[in-house]
């Protein structure tokens, strides 16, 4: 559980750093260099979806912590979150691509539902990222007995 806990928190944290790197470097050099932005908008369909992706693995994580929480008898509460934090930040997070979506394809207007909406989802994903940790580390330690162990024969 710690082992999932933990690379799904890696995971998640390169997948945002991932995605936005476009941006901290359209930061970094300056909105008046040409060359850099050129070279952003082909970084941009690169690390998006790539960082999407690790953020996926990230929620699919979530999940199967937290249902092995609930399965393995540790609190009910934190496994109940973790799942739910889980599941609303993949719906939020469709939503979420789809709103941008919309506004790439029409023309871009400035919405204060598209903010509250990354909001809504990071809050999600750290509610599901603090939740895995607490059943990680409140979960009891399995004991596994072999009755036929090679250190016994």
């Amino acid at each position: 559980m710690k082992l999932l806990a933990w690379f799904s928190l890696s995971s998640a944290a390169l997948g945002i750093l991932i995605a936005i790197s476009p941006y901290l470097i359209l930061l970094a050099s300056g909105e008046d260099s040409g060359g850099f932005a050129s070279a952003g908008w082909v970084l941009f369909f690169v690390t998006v979806p790539v960082g999407l992706l690790l953020m996926t693995t990230a929620v699919i994580l979530i999940l199967i912590a937290g249902i092995r929480g609930l399965a393995n008898g540790s609190s009910r509460l934190f496994g109940i979150l973790a799942i739910t934090g889980a599941g609303g930040t993949l719906a939020s997070a469709v939503g979420l691509v789809l709103l941008i979506t919309n506004n790439l394809m029409v023309d871009y207007t400035e919405t204060t539902s598209l903010i509250s909406l990354t909001l809504f989802t990071g809050a999600l994903l750290i509610l599901g990222l603090v939740a895995i940790f607490m059943l990680a580390f409140s979960s009891p330690t399995r004991s596994v007995e072999v009755e036929n162990s090679p250190a016994e024969v």
